[in-house]
């Protein structure tokens, strides 16, 4: 077996930041935004969806979502600290 060779048996992996529960429908790239946004801002001390880094369609409040994609934030009040990352622009 060569370096490139898969292990016997090995399948198709998931992305270590796909989206779960009520965003599992989210388009990778929206997916993958939303996740840049939540880390490059500190979302785990977020005063709400805290918990929701792969989810964020689950959160009660401030985000929208529509099918493959999330169509509104509301992040108000969110206590965001850091930098809203260029990738927030995949978000439709």
């Amino acid at each position: 077996m060569t370096a490139v060779d898969a292990a016997p048996g090995a399948g198709a992996q998931q992305a270590p930041d796909a989206c779960t529960g009520k965003s599992a429908k989210l388009s990778a790239g929206e997916c993958s935004a939303w996740v840049d946004l939540f880390d490059g801002t500190n979302g785990a001390t977020w005063y709400s969806c805290s918990g929701n880094r792969l989810d964020p369609c689950a959160c009660e409040w401030g985000i929208w979502c529509s099918g493959k994609h999330i169509t509104q934030l509301n992040l108000d009040n969110f206590n965001l600290v850091g930098t809203i990352p260029a990738s927030v622009g995949q978000l439709s």
